[in-house]
């Protein structure tokens, strides 16, 4: 948190009551915000608003590979047209009903509050347990009457699955995926079960560099009933440009991969405080156009036009929706004192979820001056990298190895790295 509110030069923060001992030691101007309760009869006030297009609406902080994140100014016309060139996409009717699912920390959050309030939907709030429950979701879900979700993918297969085994009825006419590759599996699951054949399922992209979302796809029975490794992400919301570039930023045609580049009205203005980084991540392409955001992510465009992801060109990945660069765990890890060396690399679970793993090199060996289980060993990692880490970046598995594999280069053998975990 010091970090975040140096990074960005805060100097008043607004708190709950019950929250006030956590920012206190942070040195800042505290103002508390007392716990309000809702008051119909409360009389309505007209409050002041000085918002700007050009203001200031949030800063939201990326994963870094120096082990800092990176802090991505958004302006309020950035916001405005995400809205404008999204909301057009979709039939909203007059009782649509919304959860607000993500935390505020989680750039999608944004579209589904303001989202929600550009169609008229009723805002229903999740708690932290129902966030991280899918039985309490799915249960949730069902009795707040939920007609429009946004979700990850390896999140909706657990509600999915939960909605069928207990029989729940939940009135979802639209389901937005993003964050992850499509789950064909859970959207059969879904299909398969009760009104599921009215839902209308949808898979979207964005960058939080390029607020939240740019891309819209409308899924369609073939892209369900197929084993295509790749996932369809459409085609540009108005307002965005897309292109597929090679290594010399000039565009692809359809059928070869590239890296994905986008601009447009919502594009951010680059990173707080690091303007190498910003020249290095938006530019110019060779025709003149931009800037361009590189997005660092390969896809492809098929003989329609619609893109389709591949990959990333980094060791950036998407674990439960949150993009995650492995250099920041991994600067995190070699930080201990007790740690000699680190790598993360992503495994996927029995239930097909990703899941994070790190190998770990203990300063004297696996059997020196600390002599740990392994189980051991992991308790002790995550219990400091919880200092350190948001507990989404957190690995599920750990390992403790006296020397990780090279490659004929001498250098990191991420592969054979996740061959350790079997």
């Amino acid at each position: 948190m010091q970090y975040v509110l140096r990074d960005v030069g805060v100097r008043r923060i607004f708190v709950a009551d019950a929250a006030a001992d956590v920012v206190a030691p942070h040195g800042r101007d505290i103002q508390l915000v007392p716990d309000l309760t809702l008051d119909t009869a409360h009389e309505h006030t007209e409050v002041p608003m000085s918002a700007i297009g050009d203001g200031l609406a949030y800063v939201l902080h990326t994963s870094g590979s120096t082990g800092r994140p990176k802090g991505v100014p958004i302006r309020h016309r950035n916001v405005l047209a995400m809205i404008r060139g999204f909301c057009p996409l979709f039939t909203f009717d007059t009782d649509e009903v919304w959860p607000l699912l993500h935390a505020y920390t989680f750039d999608v959050s944004v579209w589904e509050m303001w989202g929600g309030v550009a169609a008229g939907a009723c805002l229903v709030t999740v708690d932290d347990r129902q966030a991280r429950d899918p039985w309490a979701l799915a249960m949730h879900l069902a009795n707040a009457g939920v007609t429009t979700l946004h979700i990850v993918p390896s999140v909706f297969r657990h509600v999915a699955e939960t909605v069928v085994e207990e029989s729940l009825e939940v009135p979802l006419r639209k389901v937005v995926f993003a964050g992850e590759r499509l789950n064909r599996a859970a959207v059969r699951t879904w299909r398969n079960h009760g009104s599921g054949s009215a839902t209308f399922w949808f898979n979207v992209y964005g960058i939080t560099e390029t607020t939240v979302y740019n891309s819209f796809h409308a899924v369609r029975p073939a892209d369900l009933d197929t084993d295509r490794p790749t996932t369809p992400i459409g085609r540009p919301a108005p307002g965005s440009s897309m292109r597929v570039v090679g290594e010399d930023l000039r565009e692809l045609p359809p059928g070869e991969a590239g890296e994905l580049l986008i601009s447009g009205p919502q594009l951010s203005e680059g990173y707080v405080g690091l303007p190498d980084l910003t020249r290095e991540r938006f530019v110019t392409a060779p025709d003149g156009s931009g800037p361009w955001y590189r997005t660092g992510d390969v896809t492809v465009a098929d003989e329609a036009g619609v893109l389709h992801f591949v990959g990333r060109l980094d060791d950036q990945v998407k674990v439960r929706g949150v993009r995650i660069e492995l250099g920041e765990i991994e600067h995190a890890l070699r930080s201990l004192p007790w740690l000699r060396d680190a790598a993360v690399v992503t495994t996927v679970s029995r239930r097909g979820e990703v899941q994070l793993a790190a190998a770990i090199v203990p300063t004297h060996g696996v059997g020196g001056d600390i002599d740990l289980t392994e189980r051991d060993w992991a308790a002790k990692v995550r219990e400091e990298l919880a200092n350190i880490l948001p507990w989404g970046m957190l690995p599920q598995r750990i390992i403790a190895v006296d020397r990780l594999p090279q490659n004929s280069s001498g250098k990191l053998d991420r592969p054979e790295v996740t061959l350790l975990f079997g």
